[in-house]
């Protein structure tokens, strides 16, 4: 039976921190990792003691003794404040403790694994499955019931290196697992059987097992295996004999089979065996576990617990790929090269792809250049136009300018020459309207003074018509003047329109031919609105008149129709007579137009009509579909009230 190894620093009744290490305290690791944890801790003025102690663990033959010293060594440091477990051995032999206060104790554990081998027997009760799918444990669920704060556990690629496998050596049909006889050979050999099992069904499986055979038959059976066999190396250390090796073993098996593929699961053998693998990125956490046990200790800025595998790296031996003529094989970009001794063919096969991207990206940049610099060219060519097309558009710009000022200048002078001729036609108007008074007036004195002969009464008759057709003209060009010069105001009121209108239709009858009749048409018998009844009488009597002129047969018809939902009335006057053509449609508004040159009339009728509905804010025009005469349609807002009127 080994002893326990136990070494002990500051004991003077601070609290303490216990290290358990599965080996000698001796181990590189183990060794590394505790004194730099003691380092950074005291340099965090952790005010703590450390106790370490080494249960030597060797071969599985061994493990009937490993839970019992553990539980040993907990009595003997039943003050521990934290445990600080490393290696596999440590963990299933502490998690395996059924005592509560030990369970209580916050555990930081690391450099083991996390899925480990069941047993038959119940030595270390935390292994003890004879069910478990292929023979594997989880640890993790056990250690969940102790205080685990922390625990960084060695997490294998066993696919990712079964894949590398088949990369290299496409035609592998079997693959031999090479471990030893310890609790790390057992578990890992598991672990690649199941992955095997799993996702690698076409492949078989070979064991080479410490648990069975010396080094002796392990070489011979090395020898023998089969063509297009990989071997996945574990580890060698023990034997079925418990008798231990360290690197001197891979000579042996190099002798019994040199030209054999070897992988590496853990990192063994590589740089003087093994061709490489996904392995764990081994590091130094001393310094880590020391500030994260500080904060656990010492501070409240914990927000633990941590539980993660470590990340994996592919290192890969160039001796062993150059030597097995594996330098062509698509190796993946993030290799760590062990042995390197690059030449150019080296760097032109492991590379080559980064030559083909790096060639077409300088060509990529080559061309981007030359586009840039032709774009370059162009831009400032553009530049240089578009700067020459803004001094021709500010040019342009300023003539607009100076027209626009000019067009101001000869509105301003036309608004005044139309106000200045409304003026002298209304001056003019005035002027002619007094003397032509007197001649009316002093006409029908002569008639009611003397008895005239026929004759004379006819000339009397004409000189009357005459001057009442003179009259109507000035009194026309008065109208429309002042409408223009809006010098005639609306002055609203509100009133029924319809005896209004009925008034008018009396009033034109007379003046209508023989053959002709003049109706008023309404829906409703009453049509109260706020209107102009002065000018909007006006405008029915010069359309009434207008169609009284050029009607010789049939009906003039005076029709109107309120529409409150729109705020208008429509009014239309219809007639049968001779109607306007289609080409003076248009133009029956303007000053001074007339359809018929030989009719009597001014040509100003309607050019007031329109003036007056658009001062009203309404709207008139031909009705184009009517063609058995001519009809005007013409509307008037009705939303005035009487409060509108102009000043």
């Amino acid at each position: 039976m080994i002893p326990i190894i136990s070494y002990s620093k500051g004991l003077d009744g601070k609290k303490k921190i216990l290290f358990i290490c599965s080996y000698s305290t001796d181990n590189e690791y183990s060794r590394t990792n505790i004194s730099s944890f003691i380092n950074t801790f005291s340099e965090l003025q952790g005010d703590y003691q450390y106790a370490t102690e080494a249960l030597n663990c060797t071969s599985l033959d061994d493990r009937y003794r490993w839970v019992d010293y553990t539980r040993a060594v907990m009595e003997k440091h039943k003050d521990a404040s934290m445990v600080v477990l490393i290696g596999t051995e440590a963990l299933v032999s502490y998690f395996s403790q059924v005592d509560p206060e030990i369970r209580k104790i916050p555990v930081f554990a690391t450099m083991g694994q996390r899925y480990c081998a069941s047993m038959e027997g119940n030595e270390i009760p935390i292994l003890y499955d004879k069910n478990v799918e292929f023979g594997l444990i989880d640890i993790l669920g056990t250690a969940k019931q102790f205080n685990l704060q922390l625990f960084y556990y060695y997490d294998y690629e066993v696919k990712k290196d079964i894949e590398l496998i088949k990369q290299f050596f496409p035609k592998t049909e079997n693959i031999a697992i090479l471990s030893d006889n310890s609790l790390n050979g057992l578990s890992h050999m598991r672990q690649i059987k199941s992955e095997v099992k799993k996702n690698f069904k076409n492949l078989k499986l070979k064991y080479i097992d410490g648990r069975k055979l010396n080094t002796d038959q392990a070489a011979e059976r090395f020898k023998n295996l089969p063509e297009n066999t990989s071997v996945m190396l574990c580890c060698w250390k023990y034997d079925k004999n418990n008798i231990v090796y360290m690197d001197n073993s891979k000579y042996t098996f190099i002798k019994a089979n040199p030209n054999m593929p070897v992988f590496s699961l853990t990192g063994t053998g590589i740089g003087y065996w093994a061709i490489g693998g996904y392995i764990p990125q081994y590091r130094p956490l001393g310094m880590e576990l020391a500030k994260k046990a500080y904060d656990y200790l010492e501070t409240e800025d914990w927000n633990g617990p941590f539980i993660s595998g470590y990340s994996d790296i592919l290192k890969l031996d160039m001796h062993e790929l150059k030597r097995l003529d594996l330098m062509d094989a698509n190796i993946p970009s993030d290799v760590i090269y062990v042995n390197p001794d690059f030449d150019w063919g080296d760097y032109v096969r492991l590379y080559k792809w980064y030559f083909i991207l790096g060639s077409g990206i300088f060509i990529l940049i080559s061309i981007g250049f030359i586009y840039s610099s032709l774009s370059n060219i162009h831009i400032r060519r553009l530049k240089h136009n578009l700067e020459k097309k803004d001094e021709q558009l500010e040019q342009e710009k300023n003539e607009l300018l100076k027209y626009q000022k000019e067009l101001i200048v000869a509105k301003d002078k036309a608004d005044e020459l139309s106000r200045l001729q409304s003026a002298f036609i209304s001056n003019m108007s005035h002027e002619i309207r007094t003397p032509l008074n007197a001649i009316v007036g002093f006409s029908e004195v002569l008639i009611s003074t003397i008895d005239p002969t026929e004759e004379q009464d006819e000339y009397i008759g004409i000189i009357q018509h005459n001057s009442d057709l003179l009259l109507k003209l000035i009194n026309d060009i008065l109208d429309l003047s002042r409408i223009e010069a809006k010098k005639k105001k609306l002055f609203f009121e509100k009133a029924d329109i319809v005896p209004h209108l009925e008034s008018v239709v009396l009033s034109m009858r007379p003046n209508a031919k023989e053959n002709v009749n003049i109706l008023f048409t309404h829906k409703e018998p009453s049509i109260t609105v706020v209107t102009d009844l002065v000018r909007l009488q006006q405008v029915v009597i010069n359309l009434i008149g207008n169609a009284i002129k050029f009607t010789d047969n049939g009906s003039i018809t005076l029709d109107v129709e309120n529409r409150p939902d729109e705020e208008m009335m429509l009014l239309s006057v219809t007639d049968t007579g001779c109607g306007i053509p289609a080409d003076m449609q248009d133009k029956v508004f303007e000053r001074f137009n007339k359809v018929n040159e030989f009719a009597q009339g001014t040509g100003l009728g309607l050019a007031i009509c329109e003036a007056t509905v658009k001062q009203f804010g309404g709207k008139i025009w031909i009705d184009k579909s009517y063609t058995s005469g001519t009809r005007f349609i013409f509307t008037i807002p009705t939303n005035h009230n009487e409060s509108s009127n102009e000043e």
